[in-house]
């Protein structure tokens, strides 16, 4: 149900982002009878998760993208949960009863006040700018995307049938002192192998290479997708130097072989495995609510005490799952929360 904010004047919780986190918390929240208000900065729900695409091939490969329209058709139907899209919060003041909350819609001047026992923050990640790393070519050489926006053009159907050679690129802007980021982001050597298996699923012909340090284990049956992975596509334990533009308008990429050979070969499309980043959102959030970053940027603090939470990939790389994992455990603590305030035991 989405709503005008000028209907509001308080609510039991208010979770701040529409994506898997704080759509899992609210789903949870309701089933327990618990008013929560879903307040997103954008015109949908699901966040980036909403644009990723189902990667099955004759079975399913567990990415869990189906999960999330099922989420957000739940929210839209459930009796406790209410939705406000294109609004921000411009200000948050603790009070004696939890939170007073400020809220700006997209084309609004004026801040609406909403009052809340408990706050859950699910803000969500940015993903890595390529155009951080120029050697890559990203804007500037034909053929060069990221991962994620191959996704989108595959569930867009809208993939090139003219691409014969892809190469995946993976740890771009993760595990990388030079920009900043030295963590993994977990989740890019899932997204590049099971993507790469979808396409060759579609395209047998189609040449697959995907250029990496090491792969990341991502589920239980991860031996076996890897060993499906290797017979699909061409494994290349290389990160290329430079992808320029080919002779042919094509990308190019250089990288060292296995006997420490300079190599240079074209492919017609390329996608790198972009990471995941805090983004401003942590730091804004930080600054309204007194949240601490930890050393990766990620949120690294909540004080349940002062009925704040988090959920989702506010807090840190997850997967889908782990996602919605993480919104129903954070339901879990706002609901014992919630029921200590109307108690008194919190008093």
């Amino acid at each position: 149900m989405t709503e005008d904010a000028m209907t509001f004047t308080n609510k039991d919780v208010v979770i701040i982002g529409g994506g898997v986190g704080g759509i899992s918390s609210a789903v949870e929240l309701d089933k327990l009878g618990i008013e929560c208000l879903i307040l997103e900065k954008t015109d949908t729900l699901g966040g980036h998760a909403a644009s990723l695409c189902c990667k099955a091939t004759e079975t399913c490969q567990r990415c869990g993208a189906c999960l999330v329209e099922d989420l957000i058709h739940r929210a839209g139907n459930a009796a406790h949960i209410s939705t406000m899209l294109n609004t921000v919060v411009s200000n948050a003041q603790k009070t004696a009863n939890g939170w007073r909350l400020d809220l700006v819609a997209n084309g609004s001047e004026k801040a609406v006040p909403v009052d809340a026992s408990a706050v859950v923050l699910a803000t969500g990640f940015s993903p890595f700018d390529p155009a951080l790393k120029p050697q890559f070519g990203y804007g500037r050489v034909p053929g060069v995307s990221t991962a994620l926006e191959l996704e989108y053009r595959i569930r867009a159907d809208d993939w090139d049938t003219d691409v014969k050679k892809l190469a995946f690129i993976q740890c771009v802007g993760s595990r990388d002192h030079r920009v900043g980021n030295n963590y993994c982001s977990r989740v890019c050597c899932a997204y590049a192998l099971r993507l790469g298996r979808l396409l060759k699923n579609r395209f047998p012909e189609l040449d697959i290479a995907l250029f990496y340090m090491d792969v990341q284990s991502f589920d239980r049956n991860f031996d076996t997708r890897l060993k499906a992975a290797q017979e699909d596509m061409r494994m290349v334990r290389a990160i290329p130097s430079q992808i320029r533009e080919s002779r042919n308008g094509k990308p190019e990429i250089i990288y060292h072989g296995p006997s420490d050979e300079r190599v240079v070969e074209e492919f017609d499309s390329v996608a790198l495995s972009v990471g995941m980043t805090p983004g401003q959102s942590p730091r804004a959030m930080g600054e309204l609510f007194g949240i601490t970053a930890g050393r990766d940027g990620f949120a690294a603090h909540e004080s349940s005490n002062q009925g704040l939470f988090l959920a989702g990939t506010v807090g840190g790389p997850l997967s889908i799952p782990e996602s919605i994992s993480s919104g129903v455990f954070a339901a879990s603590q706002v609901a014992s929360y919630v029921r200590k305030t109307r108690s008194g035991e919190m008093a």
